[in-house]
């Protein structure tokens, strides 16, 4: 027996008539988050986080600490601006990235069998979204994104290193039209392109 369904993700508006903003410090990381409009039309949003898990255990704990236990060091970040073309249309811009990146140490008495892994991935999308809504209730999307990967990894086995790096460009371009046809029955055509 199986169950379907459909399940749409979207980005909350930004339609915020002052600032709002949060923030979070914790054990492992802490971020900041702030919304606000920069005129009648225009908003933005911005949000990042860091982690410093790895700076308080090498504060506190021997230096051979991440021989026994990975620290990863992590952060991430988005932006939004989104101007108000009309009353149901406007236009947005925005991008994300991320780091995340650890070290695994295999110590062996003998120096030369001593193993280490370092690991590591940079992304970063930027977007530009068009979107659109008639006052019979068509929806219009249209959306044209960029993006790169780049990874690496390190091996190194007593004095033999090994190292692959990757990167990675992706380029695409989404549209959709959307209709409710009936109270229970909505009609959806996309296109998508990579």
């Amino acid at each position: 027996r199986g169950i379907g369904g459909i399940i749409n993700v979207g980005l909350k508006p930004l339609d915020d008539v002052r600032l709002k903003g949060t923030a979070q410090v914790d054990v492992l990381d802490s971020s900041l988050a702030l919304r606000a409009p920069l005129g009648k039309d225009l908003h933005f949003s911005l949000a990042g986080r860091g982690s410093y898990v790895r700076e308080i255990v090498r504060s506190i704990a021997p230096a051979d600490a991440e021989d026994v236990v990975p620290l990863p060091r992590y952060g991430d970040g988005q932006a939004r601006l989104v101007l108000d073309l009309g009353k149901r249309e406007h236009i947005e811009a925005g991008g994300l990235f991320s780091i995340d990146a650890i070290d695994r140490v295999l110590v062996d008495p003998d120096p030369t069998r001593t193993k280490r892994e370092s690991r590591g991935t940079t992304f970063g999308r930027a977007w530009i979204r068009y979107t659109k809504t008639t006052t019979d209730g068509v929806a219009i999307t249209v959306l044209f994104y960029y993006g790169r990967t780049f990874a690496t990894r390190e091996d190194k086995f007593g004095a033999t290193p090994a190292q692959l790096d990757s990167t990675v460009n992706v380029f695409a371009l989404r549209a959709s039209w959307r209709s409710q046809l009936f109270p229970w029955l909505a009609l959806s055509l996309g296109l998508d392109a990579e």
